[in-house]
């Protein structure tokens, strides 16, 4: 991806009546749309855990052959059977 040219950007801000709207036309230019890809209509979600829990977790995946993510998920849909609500965890 290439960078705005600077001159363009700074000569089509020069007009603008105050600094912040200067610097937000600057920081549009610089700032290109976020890509769109597999997580387009999710969230995130952070947790804390243990290393070790974060170790077994990660040998777990490489011995099923299988992703992190893909356990959790997998562990949230357990949880949401368990207290009766749908399995939606994707």
């Amino acid at each position: 991806m290439s960078k705005p040219d600077l001159r363009a950007v700074l000569g089509s801000v020069s007009q603008a009546k105050t600094s912040q709207s200067a610097r937000s036309a600057v920081l549009r230019a610089r700032s290109p749309e976020p890509e769109r890809g597999y997580r387009e209509g999710t969230v995130g979600l952070t947790i804390h855990i243990r290393p070790e829990t974060r170790r077994a977790l990660k040998g777990l995946a490489a011995a099923k052959d299988t992703t992190v993510h893909k356990l959790v998920l997998r562990g949230l849909n357990a949880v949401f059977a368990e207290e009766g609500l749908p399995e939606n965890a994707e």
